[in-house]
């Protein structure tokens, strides 16, 4: 299966295939990311300075920590 974290549980729901531990589709561990790279005219020196890195966990509990588990988004941490 191939479509992502969030295509490859709603194919495997929509196909009905069997879960006898009702598991599909629920508390995916998964960090999907995406890389972009591009050529610069000079040069970039990334190595150099402090990292950079966000997250927010505004939704990871919907009722405190005895609610149902939510998401938290987060960027990895990188240079500038």
């Amino acid at each position: 299966m191939a479509a992502g974290a969030i295509g490859s549980p709603a194919i495997l729901l929509r196909s009905k295939v069997p879960d006898p531990y009702q598991r599909v589709g629920k508390r995916t561990f998964l960090h999907p990311s995406v890389m972009s790279g591009a050529l610069f005219e000079h040069v970039v020196a990334s190595h150099q300075g402090a990292p950079q890195s966000v997250y927010s966990d505004h939704f990871v509990w919907q009722n405190g920590s005895e609610g149902a588990c939510g998401y938290k988004l987060e960027v990895p941490p990188v240079h500038p």
